[in-house]
């Protein structure tokens, strides 16, 4: 049975649930899906050819995957829960990790529990999840990140539909932030304070606030030059000076982001960004 759901400036509330719980960013986007609601071939081509293709590919992921929900062994069951990721079917994923932290609590558990919940729409399971494991955790690597989730949840610029909206969605979470912000500086959490820093900025660049974004990276950067959110906050600074077409201040932050931070994520991103600046220098001397 073929189902289309269009989007665009009438888009429903079921539409934009639906865009959020599978990863809907572009039109069109085709899936062959089954009654369950798992996406069983996620890349589907537009001819009639690529299509039919598609709808044999799903039988066959079908029967793979009933063979793979027998299996019980460790291995097995990885498997089985790595199918259930990609078939983006969260709900039956969250019953599995909600055994797990049951099982064998940890920070880990939670925080996969929590994203799966999000996943699936579930945001007070997800809420109260975070909440639970900050409380729990306080130690772990990962509670800013939880609490900056717990502030930007009702106003998260990524479910947005259209670029009003992101602005206001934008708006509420840098206020949320600044919340946050002051409450770890009360609490004289440096190493938290740094991260929503970042977090800030990455926040305001987004919505087009270059020059405001940059204060909160200089300060991520002034309190921990070296520290977990130094390459994001020097990217963040990369940014700010790409939207300003300062292409040899972006370079020089790109560079530096590779000499000092090589085996982070933004160093594997920073080549192509070298290369783009290159290429504004190169045009700007002709």
């Amino acid at each position: 049975m073929a189902v289309r759901l269009t989007g665009g400036d009438d888009i429903t509330p079921e539409v934009k649930a639906f865009m959020s719980r599978y990863g809907v960013r572009g039109y069109p986007t085709l899936y062959v899906m089954n009654a369950d609601g798992h996406v069983v071939v996620s890349k589907v081509g537009r001819t009639v050819d690529a299509m039919l293709k598609a709808l044999a590919d799903g039988e066959k992921a079908e029967t793979e995957f009933a063979e793979a929900r027998k299996k019980s062994d460790p291995d097995g069951r990885k498997a089985f829960v790595a199918l259930l990721k990609t078939r983006m079917a969260w709900d039956d994923l969250a019953a599995i990790l909600e055994t797990d932290v049951k099982a064998a609590p940890s920070a880990d558990a939670y925080a996969e529990l929590a994203r799966t919940y999000g996943s699936a729409g579930r945001g007070a399971d997800e809420r109260a999840t975070l909440e639970k494991a900050a409380s729990l955790y306080p130690d772990a690597k990962d509670r800013t990140a939880w609490r900056i989730r717990l502030a930007t949840m009702d106003t998260d610029p990524s479910t947005a539909t259209s670029r009003d909206e992101h602005a206001k969605l934008s708006a509420g979470a840098a206020s949320a932030l600044d919340g946050l912000l002051a409450k770890l500086v009360e609490e004289k959490d440096t190493a938290g304070a740094v991260q929503v820093h970042a977090a800030l900025g990455s926040m305001l660049l987004s919505g087009g606030k270059a020059d405001d974004a940059e204060k909160h990276f200089d300060a991520a950067l002034a309190v921990d030059a070296k520290g977990k959110a130094a390459p994001t906050a020097m990217m963040g600074k990369a940014n700010c000076a790409w939207s300003r077409k300062d292409w040899a201040a972006c370079k020089a932050q790109l560079e530096k982001i590779v000499a000092e931070f090589p085996d982070s994520d933004e160093a594997k991103s920073a080549a192509r960004g070298i290369e783009n600046c290159d290429k504004k220098l190169a045009a700007e001397k002709k």
